[in-house]
């Protein structure tokens, strides 16, 4: 499937009925240096004009839980401060700004580590 994102990594297209938004800087689709970008989803608007939008990439060969979650700090870190929680051999990092908040997961599946991204409009 061939994703929406352009060349800058940006994803253009909002929702029907959704405010104008700006994706966060971090949510490109070259977050993850060497990953394919599996999928892209935005949800529909709700009542208030807030969504969600999710990023699901492969990792590349020889990526571990650890170096998906280095990165998403990385990138993350300067916007958003994030806890993690481990379970089933997966990580799970939270957090919120004043705008948004984000659910990101590394883990393996089927072989492959992936990294899941998610933010949803608050306000």
């Amino acid at each position: 499937m061939e994703s929406p994102i352009d060349e800058a990594g940006t994803a253009p297209k909002q929702p029907e009925g959704a405010v104008r938004f700006m994706d966060p800087k971090w949510f490109r689709s070259n977050m993850f240096p060497d990953a394919t970008t599996v999928d892209f989803k935005r949800s529909e608007a709700d009542s208030e004009g807030l969504f969600t939008s999710q990023l699901l990439f492969d990792l590349k060969e020889g990526a571990t839980v650890e170096s998906c979650v280095e990165v998403i700090k990385t990138q993350v870190g300067e916007t958003v401060e994030v806890t993690r929680t481990d379970a089933g051999g997966r990580a799970t990092l939270k957090g919120n700004t004043d705008r948004y908040r984000v659910v990101m997961v590394c883990g393996e599946a089927k072989g492959v580590i992936k990294a899941y991204v998610s933010f949803s409009w608050t306000s």
